[in-house]
């Protein structure tokens, strides 16, 4: 008889334990673009001449933890990092010499390379809806704190001639680097689906936000603070990642 009433009282134990709900949510994202234009789609510098070639490149990546405070909010924090490189005229777009033997065409240029990385620290608070069991909306009511870095290496080329021999001497060279801190505020919609009981995808597809620069680190006295507005769906603004219940 005592087995029994163990019995019953474990299984009692286990169905309450596995029809809790859950409290807790983990969840990352990931994002990433790559374009390279040749010379008709580059841009041009400030002289108005073309650029042979230009590469962009960015990668963001974030993690977060919330709780549940209602059934149909959460709130929460978490980090995000992000990377970028724009880099101008690279090796693999400078155009050969051209010409007869008794005349080559050659033209000076700068390449550049400039990387970002910037590391955003976040609160959120977030209201969702579900539609199905598998599938739900969710809006994230956010705050974050961007501790952003530059730096950027310029070089220039000139045209050089040795006895017929023609190459690319480096001129000059120049290297930069930036810190800035910046504070946004935004609202940003996703949507959800499950794919096994409290695990699925997480797609944030929309951004609108609000910023402004607090530091910077070219001039920490300067009183007029750069700030700007966006509001945007494009795929440069999309997130894919996972979420977990907890």
């Amino acid at each position: 008889m005592k087995k029994l009433y163990f019995l019953i009282l474990l299984c009692s134990v286990l169905i309450a334990n596995a029809q809790k709900e859950k409290k807790y949510i983990l969840r990352t994202d990931f994002g990433y673009s790559y374009s390279h234009k040749d010379m008709l789609d580059a841009g041009s510098n400030n002289f108005g001449d073309n650029y042979f070639g230009e590469i962009n490149s960015a990668f963001t990546t974030s993690i977060g933890a919330g709780r549940k405070l209602k059934s149909n909010f959460y709130y929460g924090l978490g980090v995000i990092y992000h990377s970028s490189k724009h880099e101008i005229n690279p090796d693999a777009d400078i155009p050969d010499f051209s010409g007869s033997p008794g005349y080559i065409q050659m033209q000076s240029y700068v390449h550049s390379l400039s990387t970002d990385k910037v590391i955003s620290p976040y609160l959120f608070f977030q209201y969702f809806y579900d539609f199905t069991d598998w599938f739900s909306i969710a809006f994230d009511l956010y705050s974050k704190y961007d501790f952003y870095q530059n730096k950027t290496n310029a070089i220039f080329y000139m045209p050089f001639n040795s006895n017929g021999d023609f190459s690319y001497v480096k001129y000059s060279e120049n290297n930069t680097e930036t810190k800035k801190q910046i504070l946004n505020i935004g609202l940003r919609p996703s949507l959800r689906f499950k794919l096994y009981k409290n695990f699925g995808l997480n797609f944030a597809f929309g951004i609108l936000e609000y910023s402004l620069k607090i530091n910077d680190s070219r001039d920490d006295e300067l009183e007029k603070k750069t700030n700007a507005f966006k509001i945007g769906f494009s795929p440069n603004n999309w997130l894919l990642g996972i979420y977990l219940k907890l």
